[in-house]
Parts: C-alpha cells; structure tokens; sequence
C-alpha cells in the first residue's frame, strides 16, 4: 500500500514532503518495513533521483532506519547473510544520490550520512562507509577545481580529510582496515 506514492509521484523528494508518509512506517512490521525501505532505495538509485540537502538526506536516512542500523522490534534470528550484503550495499550505492551542486552544501550531506551511517556498527560500516570516503575524495577535488574563487578552499580541504580519517579510523576500529 505504502508504495503507491512512490509509484505515483516517481520522486523521493516529494514523497519525503509528505508529512504523515514516515511516520506511518511505525505500523508496520519490521519485515514489512525492511521491504519497503529497499523498494525506496531501489527506485531513488534506479530513477536517479539525487538528495541534494541535508535536511532532505536527514529526512530520507530516518526513513531508512530499518536499512541503517538495528531496529527494536527486528527478529532476533540472524537474517540471511546475503541478503543483509544486498541491503547494505544498496544503502553504500544510495549515498552516491545525496549530492548537491554548492561545495559547501555537499559536506553538509556527508556530515548527515556519517551520522546515520554509523549508528550501523561494525556489521554494516564495511558496505556504507567506504562510499562516503570516496564522496569526500570527490569533494576535496572540487574545492581544488575552486581555489581561485574560494580562498578558505585549502582549509576545507583539511576539514575534509579529517572527515576522512575518521571514517577510516571508524572501519579499521571495526576491524575492517583491508577494504
């Protein structure tokens, strides 16, 4: 039922304007909602719909929870490994959507994903993580690119690659360090 408005307005970014879309994500069951959350995240990818605020990435992540990290209500059986690899490596490859024109912007939206992200723990950084190293890697280049017009470009840059140190320290504290 709840996809629907996804098929019909063909657009994340009008469907996370829906005030009472989310919040009906509470009645369903985990499964359910699990279901859903990849049916969102397959369309948003396959439609190459981009995110480009981070209110609207805030919003879409929250949205995404069940995909994010451990849900209270999830069953405590293990799910199937294979699945679980898809599910996050659909989360990895979405990040890839949240992207916006203004530099500045941009790491705002990557700042929002590693908040989220990282509520995964370490079963799931392994699949989100390394895309936004390689987001931010975008991101210092395109502040090189603007270094005649932005004169702070070399201090964003550091900025950044603090940001990437700790996504890297993140991943190799999770003993993932041969990504």
């Amino acid at each position: 039922m709840l996809r629907v408005p996804v098929d019909h307005y063909q657009d994340i970014l009008t469907i996370l304007q829906l005030e009472h879309f989310t919040p009906l994500f509470s009645f369903l069951d985990h499964r359910v909602r699990k279901e859903l959350c990849v049916y969102i995240t397959e369309h948003v990818i396959q439609t190459d719909t981009y995110i480009d605020s981070h209110d609207q990435v805030d919003l879409f992540l929250t949205m995404m929870a069940c995909l994010i990290s451990d849900q209270p209500d999830q069953p405590k059986e293990p799910e199937d490994p294979e699945d679980f690899e898809i599910q996050q490596s659909l989360v990895g490859r979405v990040v890839h959507q949240m992207t916006s024109s203004v530099p500045d912007q941009q790491f705002l939206i990557l700042n929002m994903c590693k908040k989220h992200l990282l509520t995964g723990g370490d079963k799931r950084i392994q699949y989100t993580l390394p895309s936004l190293v390689f987001r931010a890697m975008e991101l210092c280049r395109v502040y090189f690119e603007l270094k005649e017009e932005d004169e702070k470009w070399e201090k964003k840059v550091c900025k950044i690659l603090q940001y990437i140190n700790s996504l890297l320290t993140a991943l190799v504290k999770a003993e993932y360090w041969d990504l």
